[in-house]
């Protein structure tokens, strides 16, 4: 997979690997959705939000 301007490896070109392997597949997942990778914030939103009862353990 090719980098970007910032030397990363962009998702959607691992996506796209695995659709024209014929290997991609997923699940329909509902509830809350952060994006932590917004700010300092938003990362610590996630972390307290995931750390409540019911989230990730009951």
């Amino acid at each position: 997979m090719r980098q970007n301007r910032r030397g990363e490896r962009e998702a959607i070109d691992a996506v796209r690997a695995f659709l024209r392997a014929g290997e991609l597949s997923f699940d329909r997942v509902t509830g809350q959705w952060f994006d932590a990778a917004v700010s300092p914030e938003s990362l610590t939103e996630a972390e307290q939000f995931a750390r409540r009862p019911g989230f990730n353990h009951p």
